[in-house]
């Protein structure tokens, strides 16, 4: 049991580190980008049920879209590459996909529980920055 275990952990490590070594490497802007996915996921899972609108269709399209934001990184990462580093494409992407996914938790975090106002302002004033 101790070495099936010890392989999947093995085979976890080797794919998350090739999944981190195609969008970039795992810095500051990437892990909030992740938290921001994960976060975004649960809270909508959970307004979802909170307002009796649970989907498994819905669900699948949302995972969808995440995977497909990742794919998009990961683009950017390789555009980069071309390009030179003079252009900070894939901080930009990153940028722009933070602010997307943090006004999707504010909206869903606002169906059951007040938001400082500021705060959404915030993440409303990055995404038209990016625009």
């Amino acid at each position: 049991m101790e070495r099936y275990l010890n392989t999947i952990t093995m085979l976890l490590s080797i794919f998350g580190g090739i999944v981190v070594r195609l969008l970039g490497g795992l810095d500051q802007l990437l892990d909030v980008f992740l938290f921001l996915i994960i976060v975004d996921f649960i809270t909508g899972w959970i307004k979802a049920i909170a307002t009796k609108e649970l989907s498994s269709r819905i669900g699948m399209l949302g995972i969808a879209k995440k995977v497909t934001m990742l794919f998009v990184v990961a683009v950017a990462v390789r555009v980069e590459k071309v390009v030179g580093n003079n252009l900070p494409i894939r901080e930009m992407v990153l940028i722009f996909y933070i602010a997307n996914e943090g006004l999707s938790f504010f909206e869903n975090i606002a169906t059951f529980i007040p938001m400082p106002k500021k705060l959404k302002e915030l993440f409303i004033q990055l995404k038209n920055k990016d625009d």
